[in-house]
């Protein structure tokens, strides 16, 4: 059982999320809890809709926007009967934590908890402001009010009546400000592979060989602290200029006093030099990260796509998405195995910056302009991350290029490859990470307990990925693997047990030794003989006839969680008469299973409808069939 699903997997996701709702029910009633599902079933459905899709990752922020936009926005129930959220919430992420499905990716679970308690006021405020509604709430309720259910087109068509008949009030300016304020559609970002980066030591290291770096220092350093007075223009004078190019000039690598205003613009737009009554003054805030080559390669890597005006050229339509085109240009690089080729860069920039024109009413000459403007504006900037430390240059270069500012573009055939240097894919994780997306990390589940670990790594990591990351793990816990098959024996789940017992086999040397040692695993037995089936490391005639039913009977529980009762039933009613369906609960009752809650779900819900009676008996019968359903391997 997974816990993200593509938005094209609907019943997949419909599957999980009812499983988690019923166990999650069940597990609060041990607790002593009350819940209400159909908040859970919110709260998944909240999940399942960002940008990562992850049902088990929630930090504070995800904690916020579900209570704060998401119930307000999109729940349909009046405010008394909303009171209860924030409680049910707390209840799911404590579910999630017992059973093993948290991310744990997002944080110490207590800063959620501590949210959750911190947002109680704002939610009982913001579940009573109309103007939080989305319309479709808004006829829901209305409706509601009015005692029209809104089950069927008749329902529909009775509120329609009665709105227009005047019987149903409405507010009219209110409907138009919701409608205006419509958030678009969240789309689903693909998660970009884990990525083995560096540590702080290290990107500091090469912070501090950046000619950008060296030449923000040495700039402030010659503003020192009285100042250096500017033109009436805002200019640096001549002399003062040629003065700080020789000094830019000492392995700094700015020889050209074209390339002054850039610098400055650079230098003021990371706040770290500021124009105050006619000077170039330093800013007094910014002594820490003067101090911190990191920092301020930070300061300065983050106040890149705020100059679009320095480096590209007037009417330049990269000059006007320069701000949006840059993080994106940065975020597309990201995670990719290998460098891209400079003239599809220039292609994908290209077809960004045209979208919002239609080119087929554009002079043919003007878009030959606009074209080899934005090429030439691009390779600038291109250029400059690279003399940044962000990008990796690799391949043929014009001559003299990029010495001023508008030097000659790239053409198709000596564009460099491209991609992210280490310092700079850092950086871009952290700016993802806060946008909500998903971004692994190769050793960031070295302190993760056993059950998070495996669960991240088998539906979140590559092979090789999984493999280094649980490898990674042992080494930091005195290669603790009882630890990790305890992790897997404790799971609740059958489908998501067998894909932890894959995931951990294959990250150790001796997995398949492991495997056979599990044959007889009073628990985790039906995982392992599936798993050796798969593998061929045992042949199905090898199996005695009480493991074949084992196994089928795991196959029968997996297909429920991972497909819903619906298409359980009727794949047994393709295989079975209808008037058997008690033998199979025989089957099923007789195989012994030792998850007695995934085969109590099967009874409920897939025999006892079969059978057309609410209960099937839950005591093993004696004599179960001869022969299994099928000969398929499971």
């Amino acid at each position: 059982m997974r816990t993200c699903f593509g938005t094209e997997e609907e019943e997949e996701y419909r599957a999980a999320r009812e499983l988690i709702v019923r166990r999650c029910r069940a597990w609060a009633e041990d607790q002593g809890v009350r819940l209400v599902p159909e908040i859970i079933d919110a709260a998944l459905q909240f999940r399942h809709e960002c940008p990562d899709g992850r049902l088990g990752f929630w930090r504070p922020a995800e904690v916020r926007q579900f209570l704060l936009e998401w119930v307000p926005e999109r729940v349909a129930a009046e405010p008394e009967d909303l009171a209860c959220v924030p409680e049910a919430l707390r209840t799911l992420l404590r579910y999630l934590d017992a059973a093993g499905l948290r991310d744990p990716r997002a944080g110490d679970p207590a800063e959620a908890e501590r949210a959750i308690t911190r947002t109680v006021p704002l939610f009982t405020a913001a579940i009573r402001d109309q103007e939080r509604y989305s319309v479709t709430k808004y006829w829901k309720l209305t409706a509601a009010r009015h005692g029209i259910p809104l089950t069927d087109r008749l329902g529909l068509e009775r509120l329609k009546s009665g709105v227009s008949a005047g019987r149903i009030p409405h507010d009219r300016d209110l409907l138009i400000r919701l409608a205006e304020r419509a958030p678009a559609p969240v789309r689903r970002a693909v998660a970009p592979p884990p990525l083995a980066l560096p540590c702080a030591d290290e990107l500091r290291e090469a912070a501090e060989r950046s000619p950008v770096v060296r030449r923000l220092s040495a700039l402030v350093a010659w503003v020192g602290s009285d100042g250096r007075p500017l033109t009436p223009r805002g200019e640096i004078p001549p002399v003062d200029a040629r003065a700080l190019v020789r000094l830019l000039e000492n392995g700094n690598g700015c020889g050209d006093i074209g390339d002054l205003p850039l610098l400055v613009a650079w230098a003021r737009k990371a706040r770290i030099i500021r124009v105050h009554a006619g000077r170039l003054t330093k800013v007094g805030r910014a002594s820490a990260v003067l101090a911190d080559p990191l920092a301020l390669w930070r300061r300065a890597f983050s106040a890149f796509p705020r100059l679009g005006d320095s480096f590209c050229a007037s009417g330049s339509i990269l000059r006007t998405d320069f701000a949006e085109t840059v993080p994106d240009l940065l975020n597309a690089l990201y995670g990719l195995p290998c460098p891209v080729p400079g003239h599809r860069l220039q292609d994908k920039v290209w077809l960004y910056c045209t979208a919002p024109y239609d080119l087929a009413d554009i002079d043919g000459e003007q878009r030959i302009l606009w074209r080899s403007a934005l090429d030439q504006d691009l390779s600038l900037t291109l250029r400059a991350l690279g003399d940044l430390g962000a990008l990796e240059l690799q391949g043929p270069l014009l001559p003299e290029q990029g010495r001023s500012r508008r030097g000659a573009a790239w053409d198709a055939a000596h564009a460099p490859a491209v991609s992210l240097t280490p310092l700079a894919a850092a950086e871009v994780r952290e700016a993802l990470l806060a946008e909500g997306r998903e971004c692994g990390r190769i050793g960031e589940l070295a302190s993760a307990r056993p059950a998070e670990l495996l669960g991240v790594a088998a539906e979140r990591y590559p092979a090789d990925a999984a493999r280094a990351e649980i490898r990674g793990w042992l080494a930091a816990h005195d290669n603790d693997v009882p630890a990790l098959v305890e992790a897997v024996r404790s799971c609740p789940f059958r489908d998501r047990t067998l894909l932890l017992l894959d995931t951990l086999v294959d990250a150790l040397s001796d997995g398949p030794s492991l495997l056979l040692s599990l044959r007889d695993d009073p628990v985790l037995a039906p995982s392992a003989l599936t798993a050796l089936l798969r593998r061929g490391l045992l042949s199905p005639d090898a199996l005695a006839p009480e493991e074949h039913l084992l196994a089928l009977t795991d196959g029968l529980l997996r297909l429920l969680e991972i497909a819903g009762a619906d298409a359980v039933r009727e794949s047994l009613e393709r295989e079975i008469p209808p008037q058997e369906p008690a033998l199979v609960a025989v089957d099923v009752l007789a195989a012994g299973h030792p998850d007695a809650a995934a085969v109590a779900d099967f009874c409920a819900l897939v025999l006892a409808p079969l059978a057309g009676r609410a209960a099937l008996p839950h005591e093993p019968v004696p004599e179960p069939l001869s022969a299994p359903l099928d000969d398929r391997t499971p």
